[in-house]
């Protein structure tokens, strides 16, 4: 009875880590330069999404639709160096290097061509950069409630301290956290670098862009009132006008972290993206 008991249980575990191969789940880290990468990959097929998250962020970002989307195909998300549980050895980010390790990121793990990025807040910077470098390789892009790269002229007419108050706010959250404040600092060197801004974003108009807005006003001086919620809404719509097949979801009552409050509603855009590109990718 004993070495039946055993048996089962060798097959048991055998069966288990099939059936995890099969739908191929993985949590690891990847060398990129100097630092220890984290990554997770879950789900098959193609087109594969890869998930760029904000300011700070690690791949947690993702948590309310990582599970969801790999239903549909497959999907990576990471966290870059000194966020989650990636190392910060070289202890600095610019924003072309933090583009790098992305690119990186994405040759490592043998991402197939015609992919999907996904990016939110900061992350939507990062996949258009993507974009514009390596227009061959994606597919399209989805962008959520993304910063762009004018926000400080688009605010400022609406408050004049807008500089003062985003530093001011970032501090309070990320005070104490070495890798977050330089990622703040590589976002307001692309702020306050309008020479690079069409080097950088100017990705062709071939690839589709979707956008998914937040409308909800909070109590933030950078958010607090239907005039400014209506700048950002324009804004966001500027970074994709360009594209031939473009759209714009504003959603009203959702906050700034629209995946988490919609949760659907990005799966549903990701997943009219998937749709699009398979067919394109048929003709």
């Amino acid at each position: 009875m004993n070495n039946l008991n055993q048996k089962m249980k060798i097959f048991i575990t055998l069966f288990a880590l099939t059936i995890g191969f099969t739908n191929c789940f993985a949590q690891d880290f990847v060398i990129v330069e100097q630092d220890s990468i984290e990554y997770e990959i879950k789900g098959s097929g193609e087109p594969w999404i890869v998930l760029v998250s904000g300011v700070g962020s690690s791949l947690s970002a993702y948590n309310s639709v990582f599970d969801s989307l790999s239903q549909y195909t497959t999907v990576v998300r990471y966290s870059r160096a000194g966020l989650g549980k990636s190392s910060y050895n070289i202890n600095r980010k610019h924003f072309d290097e933090m583009v790098g390790e992305l690119e990186a990121l994405i040759d490592i793990l043998k991402v197939p061509n015609h992919f999907i990025l996904g990016g939110h807040s900061y992350g939507g910077l990062f996949i258009r950069a993507y974009a514009a470098k390596n227009p061959t390789k994606v597919d399209g892009l989805l962008s959520i409630d993304p910063t762009f790269e004018d926000y400080f002229t688009v605010l400022e007419p609406f408050e004049p301290n807008a500089r003062q108050i985003e530093r001011s706010e970032f501090t309070a959250r990320f005070n104490q956290f070495t890798a977050r404040n330089d990622e703040v600092e590589s976002l307001f060197e692309v702020w306050n670098s309008p020479e690079k801004w069409k080097n950088w974003f100017s990705y062709p108009s071939n690839i589709p862009h979707f956008v998914l807005t937040s409308l909800k006003i909070e109590a933030s001086p950078l958010r607090g009132s239907k005039e400014i919620m209506k700048a950002r809404y324009e804004a966001q719509n500027r970074t994709i006008i360009n594209s031939d097949i473009n759209m714009q979801i504003g959603v009203s009552n959702a906050r700034h972290y629209l995946q988490v409050d919609k949760p659907e509603l990005t799966i549903d855009a990701f997943k009219i993206l998937i749709n699009l590109i398979k067919v394109a990718n048929k003709k």
